[in-house]
């Protein structure tokens, strides 16, 4: 999958569990998220955005546009899956 794939699957996610499945798909062959400082577990981050609280969204990388889709779902579309 292109970079640009993995922006578009994050940002057409509709809900959290969407997202978190989008977060599943973009890792690399270990399950691993490269962020800009440190390498993130996609699967931990997944877990966290399907439970998501406001004092958790440090716990997603920004990468793919993945926290700012979170706070998105989370503030103006948030529903129940």
């Amino acid at each position: 999958m292109t970079e640009l794939g993995k922006y578009e699957m994050v940002n057409n996610a509709e809900t959290l569990k969407e997202l978190a499945k989008a977060i599943r798909f973009v890792t690399d062959s270990d399950g691993k998220i490269q962020g800009r400082s440190k390498v993130w577990d996609a699967d931990t981050m997944a877990k966290y955005c399907e439970t998501l609280t406001p004092e958790t969204f440090y716990m997603l990388t920004r990468n793919f546009g993945i926290r700012q889709q979170a706070i998105m779902l989370y503030y103006y579309y948030h529903k129940e899956d």
